[in-house]
């Protein structure tokens, strides 16, 4: 584990308040957000239409990927994650902001479970 210096950690608590990095921080949040709600929208659709599982009757909901699907509805859940922490952010609720940054680690082991498999 690498210790900061004194001089390290002062420049990290300037910088967690500094108005222009507050403000590109939130600015990346709501980017990220929004690209990974589109990009799970789209995969849905890709995963909906191609690949073998509702053809070989593997699909209990008629998708063409269950696999594809399931990485779509990940993509969507940390995009929604990633939206209302920066919100919550916002607003001065860095608690519950928090709560759903967590949430951001069980959607990384679930990716990481799929890419495994």
């Amino acid at each position: 584990m690498t210790t900061l210096s004194a001089d390290e950690v002062i420049a990290a608590q300037r910088a967690a308040v500094d108005a222009s990095q507050v403000s590109s921080r939130h600015k990346l949040a709501k980017y990220a957000a929004r690209e990974f709600s589109v990009a799970g929208e789209e995969l849905y659709a890709v995963g909906h239409i191609f690949g073998g599982d509702r053809v070989s009757g593997v699909s209990p909901h008629g998708h063409g990927s269950d696999e594809i699907v399931a990485v779509s509805l990940l993509l969507r859940i940390a995009g929604q994650l990633i939206g209302a922490s920066e919100s919550l952010f916002r607003e001065g609720h860095a608690y519950a902001a928090a709560a759903l940054i967590r949430q951001m680690v069980e959607i990384e082991y679930l990716a990481w479970a799929f890419q495994t498999r």
